[in-house]
């Protein structure tokens, strides 16, 4: 079985968005959006707790293709990091998820470029629906 892949924008308090033309989630959090979604669809309780989500960290994999020169290869992924400091929030087809802090866990060179393992965490449990303001308007579970 083939793993969803998605596009996904990083936003920038400075500087131009990244954008990341396919994502993947990792399997360990698939494996959590089932469970939850089991439990919703669910008339018995699946999951135990007072019903509230705290925050978790959400990993996914992501590709960085870069020139046949591994120097610049290099620079390209050092000024990608850099980049990084400065996200405000993720956003897939419209989803909006505010990131409080990321970072790459793993960088694995691959032909002209590197797999990068990412971390990121927000106030929110769930990527957000959000309001022509651009507001936070309820959760839109994506994985």
């Amino acid at each position: 079985m083939t793993q969803p892949s998605y596009p996904m924008t990083i936003h920038l308090a400075v500087g131009a968005p990244l954008v990341l033309t396919r994502i993947q989630p990792n399997p360990s959090e698939l494996e959590y959006a089932d469970t939850v979604e089991r439990a919703v669809e669910s008339s018995e309780q699946q999951i135990g707790g007072d019903g509230e989500q705290e925050p978790h960290w959400k990993s996914f994999d992501t590709w960085l293709s870069g020139a046949a020169r591994p120097s610049v290869r290099a620079a390209a992924l050092a000024a990608f990091e850099d980049a990084l400091r400065y996200a405000t929030y993720a956003e897939i087809d419209g989803l909006r998820y505010p990131i409080t802090r990321i970072r790459v866990m793993q960088r694995i060179p691959r032909g002209h470029g590197y797999r990068l393992s990412i971390r990121m965490i927000g106030p929110y449990p769930e990527f957000q629906v959000v309001d022509a303001g651009g507001n936070p308007a309820g959760p839109a579970p994506l994985w």
